[in-house]
């Protein structure tokens, strides 16, 4: 905590290091800071090159300070991680077979896998999103796993399967059911229709190595251009207004 501190005292403007930094220093060695203490230096050097500083120097001060506040907000939001996996259809010759031709099985199998039933009974297996289930109404719920789940076509022939899920091993493991559920389901629909397709599943869902989201250089590059926006602006508005006061 000291060490921000001492980062953010830097920040001030350099007459008042110049006439209250060693001071300041001693009685940081004298403390225990809080974060409170820390968002009071932060609002102290805010404040002060709104004042006196130059609208350079106010505006990467105030870029410098969201950026840090929302970098370190990123930090407070889970990982996520994305596993996936390719299906490949075939006709019952074991030939590449379009989408667009078996269209309606394709939709029935889909519709299938993330009806209530199929997602509850994933959901049940792998004990996920015990939290939820406790506070809100399972429709919601699985409107949540719906959303944490992609069915899309990946090309001409193929069809990618992915669950976004905070750890990586489980998320793989989930993929994995929604894949036995599209096969198997696929499998039972087949004598419904004439000229049916095989689904084909040639390597296991991925392995995520690392998160898909979020994106913490992002948010912290957000804030970094939010912040100088704000430090233009405060200057802007509030030194006319106390040039006017004087």
């Amino acid at each position: 905590m000291k060490r921000a501190i001492r980062f953010i005292v830097g920040l001030y403007p350099a007459r008042w290091r110049r006439r209250y930094g060693v001071e300041f220093d001693a009685l940081l060695e004298d403390i225990s800071p809080s974060l409170l203490d820390l968002f009071d230096v932060l609002q102290g050097a805010l404040e002060m090159h709104v004042t006196i500083g130059t609208l350079g120097k106010s505006a990467a001060v105030f870029g410098a300070a969201c950026a840090l506040l929302a970098g370190g907000v990123s930090l407070t939001l889970p990982d996520v991680y994305r596993s996936l996996v390719l299906i490949h259809v075939r006709t019952a010759e074991g030939q590449p077979a379009t989408l667009n031709a078996y269209r309606s099985q394709l939709t029935d199998v889909v519709e299938h896998a993330l009806s209530q039933e199929s997602l509850l009974a994933i959901m049940e297996k792998e004990n996920l999103y015990q939290r939820e289930r406790l506070n809100r109404p399972m429709d919601v719920v699985i409107n949540k796993m719906r959303q944490d789940v992609r069915i899309v076509a990946k090309s001409t022939d193929a069809i990618e399967v992915s669950f976004d899920g905070p750890d990586a091993v489980r998320a793989q493991r989930i993929t994995l059911d929604l894949v036995d559920k599209l096969v198997e389901d696929n499998l039972r629909r087949a004598p419904n229709y004439s000229g049916p397709v095989q689904l084909e599943v040639l390597d296991k869902p991925s392995m995520p190595q690392r998160p898909v989201r979020p994106n913490r250089a992002g948010i912290t590059s957000l804030g970094l251009g939010a912040g100088i926006l704000m430090g233009v602006l405060a200057v802007l508005v509030r030194r006319p207004t106390a040039e006017a006061t004087a």
